[in-house]
């Protein structure tokens, strides 16, 4: 997925009231928080860090879908 989709995904999902997504990878899935996590947006990645301070760097190449 291109960095432009993934965020315009994003922000729809935000402006419709959506308070959590899963975001799909090719190895896993990561649940993303709107109010509790952080999300960190670099060129070729992003870095979620979740509200028990884990971080996870993730190419947007590798992201197959978010999920509402």
């Amino acid at each position: 997925m291109s960095k432009t989709r993934f965020c315009n995904l994003l922000f729809r999902y935000i402006s419709e009231g959506f308070i959590t997504v899963d975001i799909e990878t090719k190895n896993d899935t990561y649940m993303y928080d709107f109010n509790t996590d952080y999300l960190f947006l670099a060129n070729d990645y992003f870095t979620l860090t979740n509200e028990g301070a884990m971080s996870f760097r993730i190419n947007y190449k590798d992201v197959k879908s978010i999920i509402c």
